[in-house]
């Protein structure tokens, strides 16, 4: 399968996360490649972590699967006598910024859904954790 590669129109997509909470810190227009949707359809019941792109009227019109970066409970990788070792760790605080570039469509919004922090209810169906419109914003300043 062949996928699209012309440069469009496009909005790169900057959340922060301070444990459990995200937002959308910065959203700029660019030109560039946009990597193909995802299905629209048929994901309802899935657990997981992705993004949408929603038309003023309801529609999915953009779908992508990511990796959470939210990690409650990341891997450590550490030196030990018979080399590197890795365990799980607590993170009761994960902070952090994310990009997703996504396509541009007028009078759209972005959504983030995923499933559960909870280690025993990964697998849960992925519930929407943030709707936000989709403008464009000048970088945030740092605050005096």
């Amino acid at each position: 399968m062949q996928h699209e590669t012309s440069v469009k129109p496009a909005l790169r997509v900057t959340f922060q996360f301070v444990g459990g909470r995200i937002s959308v810190l910065q959203t700029e227009p660019v030109d560039t490649v946009v990597l193909p949707s995802d299905p629209l359809e048929g994901y309802e019941d899935h657990s997981g972590f992705w993004v949408t792109v929603v038309g003023h009227d309801g529609r999915v019109l953009y779908r992508r699967v990511l990796n959470s970066p939210v990690q409650f409970n990341p891997e450590v990788h550490e030196p030990g006598p018979a080399g590197m070792s890795s365990r799980r760790t607590a993170a009761a605080q994960p902070s952090g910024t994310f990009t997703v570039v996504l396509p541009r469509f007028d009078g759209a919004s972005v959504e983030l859904h995923s499933s559960p922090d909870d280690p025993a209810r990964f697998f849960a169906p992925a519930q929407r954790i943030l709707s936000a419109p989709l403008v464009t914003s000048p970088p945030s300043s740092p605050e005096a």
